[in-house]
């Protein structure tokens, strides 16, 4: 990969982490998770389609928002609590 690849890429995958979290928060998922909890169930809480949601899922994980446990279940991370409203440190509406 040559070096103006490598800085394309970097910057293409910049952008969708922000965008991300930004859709993590509008969405309200954070204050929906409260413990292990599955994506379906989730989905159900936040009126999110459980496929889509399950695949949102595991991106927010790769961010370290999310642990993924496996079978289609996911927990908060201390840094993905962080998003929740009733968070002491809440940045939610940042």
């Amino acid at each position: 990969m040559s070096e103006a690849q490598a800085e394309l890429r970097a910057l293409i995958a910049g952008y969708w982490k922000p965008q991300a979290i930004t859709a993590a928060a509008r969405l309200g998922l954070s204050d929906a998770c409260d413990g292990p909890t599955s994506a379906g169930e989730l989905a159900t809480r936040i009126g999110a389609d459980p496929l889509a949601l399950h695949r949102f899922c595991r991106a927010l994980a790769a961010l370290g928002l999310l642990d993924d446990l496996g079978e289609g279940r996911f927990a908060l991370t201390e840094t993905g609590a962080r998003l929740r409203g009733d968070h002491p440190e809440s940045l939610k509406g940042m």
